[in-house]
């Protein structure tokens, strides 16, 4: 089959680790991947969560940087994927463009992107799932939501829409394309917090890459690590904690609680602190 080209539909708008604090007022479901709440957990909430994409939404960060080391291989670039993954993982297109020039010792061949665009839509059609449990969460929560993402507007349009997701968020998506700077620095989170109309410390950020996580306590936002995704690895959520999340969560049930907790003006710590 051949892939759907990745187009840019979205514009920029004017306008630690398994918690200790598990309300009483959730509970799991038979259904691992469902969240049940129980009368008014979220009553007290913070003003804005912004959500990563890639590894807190969905489950793309392996199925992504495997389809990207495939298409190098094509070009005569190897890499390893584990190393390739530490490199790689949070950054935004251009840094990450940068970094592979260098790689291949010049400017990428005019082919390569639209190869690259390619396989990585027909990935996504073919094998890209939401994460676990995001839609339940999702649905039962009052506060407002946007993303904040090291992905192109063309990338997450097209993501969002094969798993389900964009009609949570509207024109609420924010891509590292839209300032100067990408993760690990604040720019993304401070212009979404001044999009959104929020004060940066009354938003919590869930982040799956140190990277993003480093740029969200920079911007003095409460910052969740999340390690729900395939690719993530003890050392995620070692990473996490270094750069100064306030707690880890493995799913969107723990972040619940998380968020939660912090809003509550409970001590969030993770085991491992």
């Amino acid at each position: 089959m051949i892939a759907t080209p990745i187009k840019n539909t979205i514009k920029p708008t004017n306008a630690p680790i398994q918690s200790r604090f598990l309300s009483k007022n959730l509970h799991h479901s038979h259904n691992c991947n469902e969240i049940t709440f129980l009368g008014t957990l979220l009553s007290v909430q913070p003003e804005l969560i912004i959500f990563d994409c890639d590894g807190v939404l969905i489950d793309s960060e392996l199925l992504s940087n495997q389809t990207e080391i495939e298409v190098f291989e094509e070009f005569g670039v190897h890499y390893e994927l584990h190393a390739y993954m530490a490199r790689f993982v949070g950054k935004s297109s251009k840094d990450a463009t940068t970094e592979w020039e260098r790689d291949f010792g010049g400017p990428l061949p005019a082919s390569f992107r639209p190869r690259l665009d390619e396989c990585l839509a027909a990935a996504f059609e073919r094998e890209l799932r939401a994460m676990p449990g995001i839609h339940d969460f999702l649905d039962r929560l009052e506060t407002r939501v946007c993303v904040a993402s090291s992905s192109s507007p063309a990338r997450l349009a097209l993501t969002l829409g094969l798993v389900g997701l964009s009609e949570y968020f509207g024109e609420n998506i924010f891509s590292a394309t839209m300032v100067t700077r990408g993760k690990p620095e604040p720019d993304i989170f401070l212009y979404t917090a001044a999009q959104m109309g929020v004060d940066p410390g009354a938003c919590v950020v869930i982040e799956d890459s140190a990277l993003g996580a480093t740029g969200a306590v920079a911007a003095g936002m409460r910052t969740i690590g999340f390690v729900g995704g395939s690719h993530c690895t003890d050392k995620t959520r070692e990473d996490l904690l270094r750069v100064g999340v306030e707690a880890v969560a493995e799913t969107h049930l723990e972040c619940a609680n998380l968020i939660h907790a912090l809003e509550a003006g409970r001590p969030v710590r993770s085991h491992d602190q």
